[in-house]
């Protein structure tokens, strides 16, 4: 099995970083309205600053959104991601729609022991949260990445969990 990237979406990641730098302009200028709000602004900016500078790296950067090989998946997409779990890890693939946007939902044999490997407490903490609220905790949004849906599904759905070196996986040309 070939290793395929998965990019971020470039459309969608420009819509993020314009939105942003308004909204960041917009509570800037609340300082001229009065120094009252500047305990309001100051953790505000720091937000819109932060999803600023992550949006820049995943237009301009070099690491894929989303990998694929013959270990497992590796989710780059949001800042609280699984990172690596391997195929042994996994149970099913399913597509679902939350909000009007369609989704991959990877289904863990045990994923209570996926989210225990993770080192980090606020990663851990929302990783727990999705696996109660969305019952898993990787859920990859296909507005995030540069491949439709249905392509998406398709190449995860032909992959054989237990034992991924005979997928062919020719006919999925990914960029």
């Amino acid at each position: 099995m070939k290793t395929i990237t998965v990019n971020f979406a470039k459309l969608h990641s420009i819509r993020i970083l314009f939105t942003s730098l308004f909204v960041l302009l917009i509570v800037c200028s609340w300082i001229f309205v009065g120094w009252e709000f500047i305990f309001l602004i100051i953790p505000i900016a720091f937000f819109l600053l932060w999803n600023i500078r992550r949006t820049w790296r995943g237009l301009i950067g070099k690491r894929p959104a989303l990998i694929i090989d013959r270990e497992g998946i590796v989710d780059n997409t949001h800042w609280y991601s699984l990172g690596r779990v391997e195929w042994e890890a996994v149970d099913s693939i399913k597509s679902k729609q939350l909000f009007l946007i369609q989704n991959v939902q990877v289904i863990f044999k045990d994923p209570s022991a996926v989210i225990q490997k993770e080192k980090k407490f606020f990663k851990k903490l929302v990783q727990s949260i999705h696996l109660l609220t969305k019952k898993t905790p990787m859920l990859l949004n296909s507005r995030l990445l540069g491949i439709p849906h249905h392509e998406l599904t398709t190449l995860l759905r032909n992959i054989d969990f237990e034992n991924p070196d005979f997928v062919d996986l020719s006919e999925h040309l990914i960029n």
